[in-house]
């Protein structure tokens, strides 16, 4: 036994209680009487976890096929795996949690109740995976546990917000560790914004975890900002704020965060670094100076090395070999690696010092190579000093050579554009001054080339505009063009966007327009833009757009757009300040700007922190992406709308967990989303949450315009809540989806908006429906038509002047009024009042295909059509099945069960061939979905048609048809197996085993068909009674079985079939039918009495039919009942009788 094999156990023990070495044999009342197993003498305490594991294996094993439906056993697994993980036994504990995982689950979707024990049990199960190193699983079900945590959240935030946040952090933490920051970033993200408003160990774990995600997202600021939120959460006075299994506790923690903060902080800021683009005009080939400096500094090395006890000389001489091989890493994009070496040379050099020319040479060279160095991190500040060293060592000897004059241009290029990132803009410009003078003298005497000095004015002329000094700006740009023409070139173009930027500030459009074109045009024949050139290129292609909108319209400049929102590196905060602004005002179609937008989103995330300005730039465009998604949608281009506030969500998602001030406005952009198609669950249940907290009629600044959807968060939210019921339903949730739909009564009541209301009402009256509460869904329905009438009266009154809310928000009060009259059909539906409820529902169908609303219109029609099929109206419901199959996509599951119903009609109207037709194309369609359950019950349901029609229209002798038929059942029992408990499943089976028992007989195989007709009954039987068309194919399928087994000679059983069938039968032909069959069966058995009796009641039922009916099906069958008793009358010497059923046959054989 398991308890037998535990270790640490005195002796060990066998089963029911009886030691191991014991010779006794267990008594018969000891077996049948076992009592409770005595307490261990002195059992090792170790053993305890070990023998609770081989117990709880055991007692998973036992029920894991027993009591499904058991909530207690359910609850029980979860504890024992709960006591199994405290006590380090995490191999053990899965055994029990995933059972109880398991049985929760089927549970769940009929109890939502037990949705919280699930998500327990999930969320156990996910850190029994972690412990394991199985993180696929261990995501995989922290992610389930979340998503149950969040439907909870939303219908109680009190109860389960404090669980949902705690378990978010978990689930970003195994991805994390799983390496896939991407996915961690979302529920790290709504974990901080869950806990915005507290200071808590969750908060801070949070915000921790964050800032690491957001570090390995390459938006290193962020994450810095978070980190810092975190360690001053984490050191705190409050001492709940640590976590207890990080090795070291709270200290330990704080230390971790805070040499990551360092590391981050350290790291270069490549934003703002690099080689100046004037600099690489003037400068030589960095690759070819790496190359020589590389070569120099080896042969100093050699001689220093060589020189046993170098001298001074030497060292200097290796030391400038250094500066120089810096200096040329610098230049080449490898500043990290020449600010090290530099720093090497410039310590050597403190070793060293000689008060002579060689040394201040060498001073030069080092503090140059510092300066390059640091200007190429992006580090200006601290590049001023030693840059302006440098040219102080090498004033002096310009006179001397002319490499000295060069080297000085180009330290005085650094100085310049390194003074002018620091912000230190009238040193910038005398810098300018000084460097505009000296390449004159260089361009004079022929060391350089008139465009390097177009490049030093261009760039005096950029540090003037900076300095609002428009006038001298243009002056400079004005020399500079002088000396480039107006040709393409990067000198050139970059002055003619920048003399157009100064002409718009002097209020010069026109002329500025022409420049910014002609500057346009050079780029776009140039190439690609420099770095530290594309403020003003961007800022130029800006002007250039809006000057083109104000012009040509909203919509112009698409391309130009385009272009500006590719630019890569962004432009300087204040430039994308402008941009976004001037961004915001596009309106009419922005559909050819939707490829650059999620590129340009990344781009701003990574380059653009949120920290002090970035936040109201990052606001600014998410509301602007919010105004893009509203006017597409207006526009009815649904694609653009959806991308559009999508990036809207993941921009306010940023917000919020940076401010908790923007919590609302994720909650809108949230509820926007979710306007626009399918949305996912998570989506309304975030937006839910965050707009729950708010005033039921308060209003944010979405937009800024008054009528804005948006400025009206309770609106928002009852419409949400609205949606997310209809989802529910969709998905079989109808108790939770009640709940919603109350809440958004409630609301309602304070916002009195009639249209709204309306909408709430109709879709509680739904739920009500479903739930099959038929009389509250009446007076939910009535209320919602009453308040339709209530809104048109006061838009009556308004004159249409303002629309209500409810319409505002999607509402419309036609639409509306269109479901309450389909949702009042379906309730008279419960009431059995079929007349009534078909008039609703066509009148539903008239109102929803005014409105163009296929959808519905189709949903509608598939509605009718079942109807009108249950009550045997078969030519009209074929006409509404066609509108609902016409309605809906091709490819998509609603236009497969659509031709299915109509397939069902044309078999009902022995339109065999049609039926085929339809059938045939199911097939394949339904085995390209193996996976959806749907699909698979399309799959059974059209073999199940096909095993019938192919012997009907001869195309087949029975073989293919009883392997479509055992498919079919198969398939069937696949799809009962996985869940899919519909009545209708079990209907179709019964009709698959129907079709299968017929090719059987036409093989002549009737003793194999009594099974499956056998299994046709009892499910018919089960289902059948209160359905008229189900009673009718339950009196086939026994008149079939007890055919079956009058032809496999088995009367006896056929006769108890036939008796069985005149009870359940109720038309008069199915009665009369088996009262003959009965009576002929009777007459197999030489029962010839009761064989008579039978065969008097048929006969008395078909002279009825042959007066109401004028077919010649009664007459037949009754041919053959009378030739029946003739028989026996016969056999019993009653002539008399006899002669009157002769008499009679010969009345039948008239014409």
């Amino acid at each position: 036994g398991v308890v037998s094999s535990a270790p640490g156990l005195r002796g060990g023990v066998r089963p029911f209680g009886f030691p191991v070495g014991g010779t006794e044999f267990p008594t018969t009342d000891a077996v049948a009487a076992p009592a409770p197993m005595m307490r261990f003498d002195g059992p090792d305490p170790a053993a305890v976890p070990e023998l609770a594991a081989y117990l709880a294996r055991a007692a998973t094993a036992a029920v894991e096929h027993v009591a499904p439906t058991s909530r207690d056993v359910a609850h029980r697994l979860h504890l024992l795996a709960a006591w199994l993980e405290a006590r380090d036994k995490p191999a053990d504990a899965l055994v029990p949690a995933g059972e109880a995982a398991v049985r929760l689950r089927g549970l769940a979707a009929e109890e939502p109740g037990l949705r919280s024990m699930l998500a327990e049990t999930a969320s156990l199960l996910a850190r029994l995976h972690a412990r394991l190193d199985d993180l696929d699983a261990a995501t995989r079900t922290a992610a389930e546990a979340v998503r149950h945590l969040r439907a909870l959240t939303a219908l109680d935030p009190g109860e389960h917000r404090a669980r949902l946040a705690g378990q978010l952090p978990a689930l970003g933490e195994l991805l994390l560790a799983d390496d896939r920051p991407e996915a961690a970033l979302g529920p790290l993200q709504e974990a901080v914004c869950l806990t915005a408003d507290e200071r808590t160990a969750v908060q801070a774990n949070a915000r921790r975890l964050l800032g690491l995600c957001l570090d390995e997202l390459g938006r290193t600021a962020d994450g810095a900002a978070q980190l810092e939120l975190a360690a001053e959460l984490y050191e705190g006075d409050r001492p709940g704020l640590a976590a207890e299994r990080y090795e070291g506790g709270r200290p330990g923690l704080v230390a971790g965060v805070r040499a990551r903060l360092k590391r981050m902080r350290a790291a270069p800021d490549g934003h703002g670094g690099g080689r100046p683009w004037l600099l690489a005009m003037v400068a030589r080939d960095p690759e070819q100076a790496v190359a020589g400096a590389e070569r120099r500094l080896a042969e100093c090395r050699q001689s220093v090395e060589s020189a046993g006890v170098p001298g001074v000389e030497e060292i200097h001489a290796y030391l400038a070999a250094q500066a120089t091989l810096a200096r040329a890493w610098a230049d080449a994009g490898r500043a990290g690696d020449g600010l090290a070496l530099a720093s090497q040379a410039a310590e050597l050099l403190q070793r060293y010092p000689v008060p002579d020319r060689p040394a201040t040479i060498a001073v030069g060279m080092v503090e140059a190579a510092l300066g390059r160095s640091l200007a190429g991190l992006g580090r200006h500040k601290e590049a001023v000093p030693h840059l302006r060293t440098a040219i102080e060592s090498y004033e002096p000897h310009t006179g001397t050579s002319a490499a000295f004059r060069t080297e000085l241009a180009e330290l005085l290029i650094l100085e310049t554009v390194a003074l002018s990132r620091a912000g230190c803009l009238p040193d910038a410009e005398a810098a300018a001054e000084r460097l505009v003078g000296l390449c004159e003298g260089l361009v004079a005497d022929g060391l350089h080339a008139p465009p390097a000095l177009a490049g030093a004015l261009r760039l005096q002329a950029g540090i003037r505009l900076a300095g609002r000094n428009a006038e001298g700006a243009l002056q400079s740009v004005t020399r500079a063009l002088e000396l480039t023409g107006d040709g393409p070139g990067l000198p050139a173009a970059t002055c003619l966007e920048l003399g157009g930027l100064c002409l718009a500030e002097l209020g010069r459009p026109e002329a500025a327009r022409e420049k910014l074109a002609q500057g346009a045009s050079s780029w776009v024949e140039d190439g690609r833009v420099p770095p530290d050139l594309v403020d003003v290129h961007v800022a130029a292609m800006v002007t250039l757009a809006e000057a083109g909108r104000a012009e040509d319209g909203s919509a112009a400049g698409a391309t130009l757009w385009s272009r500006i929102l590719g630019m890569r590196p962004l432009p300087g905060m204040d430039v994308l300040e402008r941009l976004v602004g001037v961004l915001g005002g596009v309106t009419g179609d922005i559909s050819d700007l939707l490829p650059a937008l999620p590129a340009f989103t990344d781009a701003l995330e990574r380059e653009a922190p949120l920290s002090g300005p970035g936040l109201k730039l990052h606001a600014a465009y998410g509301r602007c992406l919010s105004g893009f998604s509203d006017t597409a949608a207006r526009a009815g281009d649904d694609g653009t709308a959806r991308v559009a506030a999508e990036l809207a969500v993941r921009v306010h998602r940023n917000l919020a967990a940076a401010s908790d001030a923007y919590r609302t406005e994720l909650g809108l952009a949230l509820a926007a989303l979710a306007k626009l198609g399918p949305a996912d669950l998570a989506v309304m249940e975030q937006a839910i949450d965050l707009l729950g907290g708010q005033p039921a009629d308060a209003t944010g600044d979405a937009t800024g315009r008054p009528d804005d959807p948006l400025r009206h968060t309770g609106t928002v939210l009852v419409d949400v809540l609205n949606r997310y019921a209809a989802r529910l339903l969709e998905d079989g949730r109808a108790v939770e989806a009640l709940a919603y739909c109350e809440r958004a009564a409630d609301l309602c009541d304070e916002l009195d908006d009639p249209g709204l209301a309306a909408a709430t009402y109709c879709g509680l009256g739904t739920g009500l429906t479903v739930l099959s509460r038929p009389q509250a869904a009446l007076e939910a329905i009535t209320w919602s038509l009453a308040e339709l009438d209530r809104a048109e009266q006061a838009r009556a009154e308004l004159g249409h002047a303002a629309p209500d809310r409810g319409a505002v928000v999607g509402q419309e009060p036609a639409r509306v009024r269109a479901q309450a009259i389909r949702a009042r059909g379906k309730v008279l539906r419960g009431f059995g009042r079929t007349q009534e409820a078909l008039e609703h529902l066509v009148e539903a169908l008239e109102l929803f295909t005014r409105l163009s609303d296929t959808q519905d219109a189709a949903e509608t029609a598939a509605t009718i059509a079942d109807d009108l099929l249950a009550s045997g109206r078969a030519e009209e419901a074929a006409e509404y099945a066609r509108t609902a199959t016409t309605a809906y996509a091709p490819g998509t599951v609603k236009h497969a069960l659509a031709t299915q119903r109509l397939a069902t009609c044309h078999l009902m109207l022995g339109r065999l061939a049609e039926a085929h037709e339809l059938v045939e194309g199911l097939i394949p369609l339904a085995r390209r979905h193996p996976d959806d359950l749907t699909y698979r019950a399309i799959l059974a349901d059209s073999l199940a048609q096909s095993s019938e029609l192919l012997p009907l229209l001869r195309l087949d002798g029975g073989t293919e048809a009883e392997a479509r038929a055992r498919e079919a059942i198969a398939v069937y029992d696949e799809v009962l197996a996985a869940g899919m408990d519909a009545q209708a499943l079990h209907t179709g089976r019964a009709g698959a085993c129907l079709t299968l028992a017929s090719a059987l007989r036409m093989q002549g195989m009737a003793a194999d068909a009594v099974q499956p007709l056998r299994e046709a009954v009892a499910a018919l039987e089960r289902h059948g009674p209160g359905h008229a068309l189900l009673v009718g194919l339950l009196s086939r399928a026994m008149l079939m079985l007890g055919d079956a087994l009058m032809e496999a000679g088995r009367a006896l059983e056929a006769g108890l079939v036939f008796h069985r069938a005149t009870q359940v039968t109720r038309d008069p032909m199915s009665r009369a039918v088996a009262h003959a069959r009965l009576g002929l069966c009777q007459e197999e058995l030489a029962r010839d009495d009761a064989a008579d009796a039978a065969l008097r009641v048929s006969a008395q039922l078909l002279h009825d039919l042959m007066v109401t009916e004028r077919d010649g099906g009664p007459a037949e069958l009754l041919r053959d009942v009378l030739h029946g008793r003739l028989r026996l009358m016969e056999r019993a010497g009653r002539d008399d009788e006899a002669k009157v059923v002769r008499d009679e046959l010969r009345r039948l054989a008239r014409p």
